[in-house]
């Protein structure tokens, strides 16, 4: 009796067991059937454009008609100028307000809302990315002087000007090469100007132009402790860049060589 209910118990279970297996085998094959008719509409869709959202179907290799696709959440840039553009944008800001050498990599690649792998690829090492900050803010600069003059491009390291000029003063003192690199050259600007409006020869503008820039990017690296050492606290910002503009009129304007140096008043 106990035998007989022994393998009673026995062939339930191989049936059980036989019955779970049929199932297993029909599920497996329904989902292979659903992968394969995955793959072949897949085949039939390619993404077009680095921009992301696109998703055209093709019909016997002809593109179809677009259609909205996947956009990564967020507003993140995506693709190759997407993402340097706002890499470049995010560096020059964060070098202006907190100085090159305390600015990481990873620090740029979160305030760019990019990975920071995309960093490496799309502009290279952090000596790379210093240099193509530079270049960036050159270019937009030469540009921006046909329109405006250098007096007007701003002090501040939220000014395109004082971006450019805080990021030149760390590539200087590093020792690296500036003039020539790219189209914007301040000096030559100014010595246009000068030669134009005050008839200087070509030396001597751009000895005076070389002269005014000198004077032009020191005050906008050195404004506060200038203004503090000088304890010119109580004049509005405003008139010191004004007055600084007008020496820098009076230099452009004087002729070279200089006539001899005025002799000091001797003391009583």
């Amino acid at each position: 009796m106990l035998w007989r209910l022994t393998c009673s118990c026995e062939e339930r279970g191989q049936a059980l067991v036989s019955l779970q297996l049929r199932r297993f085998r029909r599920a497996c094959g329904v989902l292979g059937e659903a992968v394969r008719s995955l793959l072949v509409g897949v085949s039939r869709w390619r993404v077009t454009g680095w921009g992301g959202g696109t998703l055209c179907r093709v019909a016997d290799g002809q593109a179809g008609e677009s259609v909205p696709g996947p956009r990564r959440s967020g507003g993140r840039p995506v693709g190759p100028g997407a993402v340097r553009r706002a890499v470049l944008d995010a560096a020059a800001d964060l070098f202006a307000h907190r100085g090159v050498d305390a600015v990481s990599l990873r620090m740029v690649a979160d305030t760019a809302d990019v990975d920071l792998g995309l960093i490496r690829r799309y502009v290279g090492s952090r000596a790379q990315l210093v240099s193509a900050v530079f270049d960036d803010l050159s270019e937009r600069l030469a540009k921006r002087v046909l329109d405006m003059p250098l007096e007007g491009q701003g002090h501040g390291p939220d000014t395109l000007m004082g971006q450019w000029v805080r990021v030149a003063a760390s590539l200087a003192i590093a020792g690296q090469r500036l003039a020539g690199r790219t189209a914007f050259n301040p000096v030559l600007a100014m010595a246009q100007t000068l030669e134009e409006g005050y008839g200087l020869d070509p030396l001597a503008a751009r000895l005076r132009a070389a002269q005014i820039v000198g004077a032009a990017l020191g005050w906008r690296i050195f404004e506060d402790y200038l203004v503090e050492a000088g304890e010119l606290e109580d004049v509005a910002r405003g008139t010191l860049r004004e007055e600084l503009m007008r020496t820098a009129r009076r230099t452009g304007a004087a002729p070279w060589p200089s006539p001899p140096d005025p002799t000091p008043r001797s003391s009583v």
